[in-house]
């Protein structure tokens, strides 16, 4: 999903994202994550916003049995929480307090598209901004997530929630997301991760990026922002100054006060352990270390995956993101994310992808009626396969001169 994320071997811990409400003691206890609205109901179900959803009494999303003790990441979020927040109409979020993507006004009864544009369409203005906007994200601690951070998610009552900023809650995501799975505390198979190779891959990217696009929305009060990509070669974007070389294993020197959890350059296998799972470092770019092996041909997966080129969708080469290095942090490989987002706008497009096309399938979490990990309200795989404009975006056609 997120390209080579240095992701930890320590494969008991737990690095996710959790809404601040429902982390409490007390519906902690209760295993449900049904948070207040503004007219003190949960998920504001007086006012017609949502119902509190108890997942036991519904069929399951998955009918694959799954021995216990399963991944916390299988059959989400029902290892934490027996019940979460169904939004109604076009409201969304964990308490049903925010509207769909795509949606605005106290109702949530109006449309807007944004236009994703090229880096290189920005006017300096517009880059400055972007740039400004990110380093917001990064410093700001965020009001209405936690970190999950513990030595064994097996465990509950070793559990800690912690602050994160905006922009490592979003990293901390891919992180979530790369681990392998594991079944009775084994590994099923370690050169598998949970996300990247089965066809939940372009939805739960979609879904992060949102996820991050509406935060720096909310962040800075810009109802018109859209993160931008960047497409083929582009000479400015390997300036030292702007994004840091790409040459060689190198701490970037851009947004040089951006550090990292697990991303050492000497050992960038190593995640620490809870008592010092702060000691951040630097962001480092390495390219050419440690690729998936992965060689199918005429695969959308392997093509946003950069495994194999675009153009032809035959020959298989390796470009971002599986070019190695602290790359959930890294800047440039956030433009390119995007960029592989356009690339499955234009398959959907082309070949009128939606959700009845979702392919059945036997893959651990990759069933198309299994909710995108780790999203609170559930989005089902299914439903993230339609085109951007179903989630108020699209992208422009960058002309390069």
């Amino acid at each position: 999903m997120y390209g080579l994320v240095i992701f930890s071997l320590c494969l008991s811990a737990v690095y996710s994202q959790f809404p601040r409400a429902c982390t409490t003691p007390e519906a902690l206890k209760a295993k449900s994550c049904c948070p207040a609205w503004e007219d003190g109901s949960p998920c504001g179900s007086l006012s017609g916003r949502g119902q509190c959803r108890d997942w036991v009494v519904f069929t399951p999303l998955s009918d694959r049995q799954v021995p216990q003790p399963y991944d916390d990441r299988l059959k989400w979020p029902r290892n934490y929480f027996d019940s979460t927040c169904e939004c109604f109409g076009n409201y969304s979020s964990y308490n049903c307090g925010e509207c769909k993507f795509g949606y605005f006004g106290e109702k949530c009864d109006q449309t807007k598209t944004i236009v994703r544009k090229e880096i290189r369409e920005l006017s300096r203005i517009e880059q400055q901004r972007f740039f400004s906007y990110l380093a917001l994200a990064k410093t700001t601690k965020s009001e209405d997530f936690v970190v999950l951070s513990t030595g064994n998610r097996h465990y509950r009552d070793t559990h800690r929630f912690v602050d994160a900023t905006i922009y490592d809650v979003f990293s901390w995501i891919q992180y979530y997301s790369m681990k392998p799975i594991m079944i009775k505390r084994s590994i099923i198979d370690p050169n598998n991760n949970y996300t990247d190779q089965g066809p939940a891959l372009p939805g739960r990217q979609r879904v992060g990026l949102l996820f991050l696009e509406k935060q720096m929305q909310l962040l800075t009060g810009d109802e018109h922002f859209g993160l931008p990509y960047l497409e083929t070669n582009c000479p400015m974007c390997r300036a030292k100054e702007l994004f840091g070389a790409d040459d060689v294993p190198v701490h970037l020197s851009s947004f040089v006060g951006w550090m990292d959890f697990c991303g050492r350059i000497d050992n960038p296998g190593a995640c620490p352990d809870a008592e010092d799972d702060f000691q951040m470092e630097r962001v480092h770019r390495n390219p050419g270390g440690n690729p998936h092996d992965s060689t199918a041909r005429r695969s959308i997966r392997n093509i946003l995956e950069d495994f194999v080129r675009p153009s032809d969708g035959e020959t298989l080469e390796r470009d971002m993101p599986n070019l190695g290095g602290t790359t959930s942090k890294d800047l440039l490989l956030l433009l390119h994310r995007v960029f592989r987002d356009k690339i499955f706008e234009v398959w959907l497009r082309m070949y009128n992808g939606n959700s009845s096309s979702y392919p059945n399938n036997d893959e651990l979490g990759q069933g198309p009626n299994e909710c995108s990990t780790p999203s609170l309200p559930c989005y089902l795989n299914k439903d993230l396969l339609q085109v951007s404009t179903k989630f108020g975006y699209k992208y422009s056609v960058y002309q390069d001169l």
